[in-house]
């Protein structure tokens, strides 16, 4: 008789690499952090300790998207940094692969539009804009997640009187409450 096994659940971990079409050489990667990169110690520990730090030992470029407002911080910018971004809900980070100890910094707030974010490539070619928002309207309408988030419900994540307030103004306009 076999013996039945499982494996445990692994959380996947969203990247985006832009591969350069001459020699398939990475350019930038464009990292996502997790809830589990943020929540937990030892997925903090192992993403800013090991797949960050890898990345930044590395010429290569790296765009990190933190768009979890809970949790730990994930960007060199919030521990290291010697200025503080104006008020933010989320940051997003740009390292460029020669000037590792000079970075950008988008600082997001809930009610605004998210930026469109300059991504570094590869010498002689120019940045290229990425439009974040445009990538997270088109991620929650393939998803489905119209269907799937209860909109009724209160956030898991706090929210300012400012925040509540405009966000209760967005879902009546838009029907949800």
């Amino acid at each position: 008789m076999p013996v039945l096994a499982t494996l445990p659940s692994v959380e996947r971990q969203p990247y985006l690499e832009i591969v350069r079409s001459a020699g398939g050489e990475v350019v930038p990667v464009i990292e996502v952090p997790t809830p589990a990169n943020k929540t937990s110690r030892e997925g903090h520990w192992l993403y800013r300790c090991k797949k960050q730090q890898e990345l930044l030992d590395t010429p290569m470029h790296l765009v990190e998207m933190d768009l979890f407002s809970t949790g730990l911080p994930t960007g060199a910018f919030s521990e290291e940094a010697r200025a503080e971004p104006p008020a933010h809900r989320y940051l997003s980070w740009v390292y460029r692969g020669p000037e590792r100890r000079r970075f950008e910094v988008y600082p997001i707030s809930l009610s605004k539009r998210l930026p469109r974010m300059r991504i570094p490539l590869k010498e002689p070619d120019p940045d290229m804009v990425l439009d974040m928002q445009a990538v997270l309207d088109r991620y929650y309408e393939n998803g489905g997640y119209a269907d799937l988030i209860h909109y009724r419900c209160p956030p898991s994540a706090p929210l300012s009187p400012e925040e509540a307030a405009w966000m209760d103004g967005l879902l009546r306009g838009k029907g949800f409450r």
